[in-house]
Parts: structure tokens; sequence; C-alpha cells
């Protein structure tokens, strides 16, 4: 370690002089690390065995002593504007000393012959003495290499495939150096729609069965390529139904087949539907949406009864649904006028209190409730629902909505309340008794 001795002045300004010295060496010492430097150019992505140069430009205004060349993943072929450098057994390293020399060491280019795994990393670094003001000193810079193709991640998409789907997508992430991508499958049935990009399309209509599918990217320069693979298979669909659990005398109820695996509408053919004695279809036979007739009943207590279908899938598998229906006693279903319209409200009102066949048919159920309550109105037309507390407040309200909808009283305190189902054509009331014991 060198010291720096400072002699007396005559002149008694020992302590100016001492100062000037360190102003001067920090300053020295702020120059060569900001004038000083190292930076290494070349190629960030490579394909195996190549061979690449690398750039190393020196900069300095203290000359450079020695430089280290460093790389991980390849070897060092040769430095060319020396003669006297040194490697290690791996040739991993090389080493240019200006002691073996009579110039600095100055910029110059490194060749470099990548591996099999084309990915590693170039560095070089410098040493360079800045003498009293501070002794050696280093500075490196480096480039990280990547192989000229990335890994591929994982294929996104369906493993099990639905009966009555048509198509299916699959995709993976962007692969780092990809050219172009490559779709297949390994079935016939299972045809490709778009190819060379990270997702496709596949047109899965006559698939049955098992498959594979397989995505390749290739980089087209490096002439390297990466595989994924995913095995998919077609299941029948799991028939089920959707609709109307609770009916009331007379109501008309709606249905659907669906496809239990997606809740889905289930997309098949030839639909027979076995229905309650009594029961009616009035709308959608053969298909998988339907509108029943509920028969008039007479019933103090529930009674359950099942609603079926039979079917083919898109597959040609048939597919069998079914839903248990409760039969609401009278008593649940009643409704009862006991807010006066408005004036409006009146000249479209057409309850008749007599008319036993209109009260049926638009009601709410059950009633009374303490939880979930259905609204069956006997059409497929929207409306508004409203509800009113016994002094004529209104506690609730609900646009647009139409058969079936189904809204909770939780929220509401124990009591009588009245309804009103509000459409362009009618306006109906209903009484509506909430109970929460």
């Amino acid at each position: 370690m060198k010291t720096l001795r400072f002699l007396p002045v005559a002149n008694g300004k020992s302590s100016f002089a001492s100062l000037l010295l360190l102003a001067l060496f920090f300053c020295a010492s702020y120059k060569a690390q900001a004038f000083t430097y190292v930076v290494v150019r070349g190629a960030s992505q490579v394909c195996p065995y190549n061979v690449v140069s690398y750039e190393i430009d020196i900069t300095n205004i203290f000359p450079t002593q020695i430089l280290i060349v460093s790389v991980s993943g390849g070897t060092i072929v040769d430095i060319p504007e020396y003669s006297n450098e040194t490697y290690n057994a791996m040739r991993t390293q090389a080493k240019v000393d200006a002691s073996l020399s009579d110039n600095p060491v100055r910029s110059c280019t490194a060749i470099v012959r990548w591996g099999a795994g084309g990915s590693g990393s170039f560095s070089a670094n410098i040493g360079y003495d800045i003498g009293i003001f501070g002794g050696m000193q280093w500075n490196s810079d480096s480039i990280d290499v990547a192989n000229g193709l990335g890994t591929l991640g994982s294929i996104g998409g369906a493993r099990t495939i639905s009966c009555g789907t048509s198509t299916s997508s699959y995709s993976i992430s962007p692969v780092f150096g990809a050219d172009s991508y490559e779709w297949s499958s390994s079935s016939p049935a299972l045809q490709v729609l778009d190819n060379g990009n990270n997702s496709a399309n596949f047109d899965v209509s006559n698939f049955r069965g098992s498959a594979t599918i397989t995505v390749i990217a290739r980089n087209n320069t490096c002439n390297v390529t990466g595989m994924r693979t995913l095995s998919v298979s077609r299941v029948p669909a799991r028939g089920g139904v959707s609709g109307t659990s609770q009916v009331c005398s007379g109501t008309v109820a709606y249905y659907s087949a669906i496809d239990q695996s997606s809740y889905a509408p289930l997309l098949g053919s030839g639909f027979v539907w076995g229905l309650p004695s009594g029961w009616s279809i009035i709308d959608g036979d053969g298909t998988g949406d339907i509108s029943v007739q509920v028969p008039s009943y007479y019933a103090t207590r529930p009674s359950s009864v099942t609603l079926s279908y039979q079917a083919f899938d898109g597959c040609g598998n048939s597919v069998r649904g079914s839903i248990g229906v409760q039969k609401m006693p009278n008593s649940n279903c009643y409704m009862e006028r006991i807010l006066p319209p408005t004036k409006d409200e009146k000249a479209k009102d057409t309850t008749d209190a007599t008319d036993t066949d209109e009260i049926v048919a638009f009601m709410l159920y059950p009633n009374p409730s303490q939880g979930q309550v259905t609204l069956s109105c006997g059409t497929k037309e929207s409306g508004t629902l409203k509800i009113y507390d016994k002094l004529g407040t209104e506690v609730a309200s609900f646009a647009n909505v139409s058969n079936g909808f189904v809204f909770t009283v939780t929220g509401l305190v124990a009591d009588t309340y009245t309804a009103r189902w509000i459409t362009i054509e009618t306006v109906k009331t209903f009484r509506l008794v909430v109970n929460h014991n």
C-alpha cells in the first residue's frame, strides 16, 4: 500500500499543499473510473455450435495492463490481435498481459464457438494501474447469450372435449426465437384449421375417442426445433335438465336440456320428452327447449313428479336427462289484490278474483316463503316486478324479468307484502307472505 507523505513548506503553507494533493488524488481517481472502461458488443442470440465474433472496446486515460476474457457455454477460439494470450485448460478463459508486450492492452476481437446448448455468457474484464492515485483498478462488461430457440411451455386447452362441440382451441406461450409453429394431431378426424402461430383451432366435429395434439416451434435460422404434446379425448355428454323445479296448478313451465359437464345447452338431436300424466308440451316438441302446460289440480301438500328426455348427443351417443319437479299446494300459489291499482294500472289490470285460470297463471311460489321466490307468469313476455309493504312503500323492484325469475326475500322482515307484475299489456297483483320461522 502506498503512503503519501507531505513535507513542510518553508512559507508555512503545508496544509494548503496537502489539500491540493488530496483534491488531485480524488479528481484523478474519479476520471480513471469515469474514462477508463470496457464495452463488449456482439450477438445475444446464437445457434448451437455457432462461431461468433465479439468486439471488446477499451477506452482509457490510463494504460490497460490486463484483459481477461471469459465464456460460459462455449470456448474461446482466438483473439486475433494478440499472439501472447494465455488460456485455461478448457479454453473458457483467455488472459492478455501488457507486461509481456511493449504496448498496453487495446481494443480487440474475441472469437467464440458456442456449444450444443447455444447459450451462456461472454465477458471482458480489464485491469489498469492509476499509480499513486489508487493502484490497480478493474472494469468489466458482459453479454448474456440465449439459444436460438427458447423452451416451450405447456399446451393450454381442453383435455376433454364435450360432444356437441364443433371446434376446440389450443395455444402455448410465445417461444423465444421461434420463427414459426406447426400444429398437428394423431387422429385424421381431429383437423387443424389454422397453422403457423402459437395458437390453433381444431375441427372436432367428427372426432371420437382419444388423440395427441402436437405443436412444433421452429427457428429456421438455426434449424432447431422444440416440441410439446397434449393428450385429448372426447366423452359423451352428461344429460341434465334446467328449469322450474316447483310448479303451481295451471301454470306454464319451461325446461331445457343441458350438458352437465359444462352446463351449456345440449347440442343434440331426436329429443323425446317424457312428461308426468296430464302435462303437455305447448312449444318446442322434439327440441331441447320446451314449454309445458301444467294441468289444473287441487292439492293441500306438495307432491313430486319427474320430467325426462332421451336424445342423441353430437357424437351419436344416447343421452338421458331428468329433473324432479314439486307440485306446490294450492295454498302456496294464491294471489290477492291488497293495494288498489294506480290510475294508469287500473286501465290495464286484468286480474279477476273470480277467474281461476287467470289467477293461477300468474303467481309467486313458494308462498309463504322464507328464502327464494319464483315468478310464474304463464308467458315469455318480460316485465317489471315491484314489491310493496303494507304502507304502500316500494321495497324492491326488478326490471326486465320474465317467467321463472327467482329472487330472495331474506332481506325483508316477516310480513305480508303486495307484488305487482307490470308489462306493456297488463298489470297483475299478488300477495306475498314472508315468514322466516
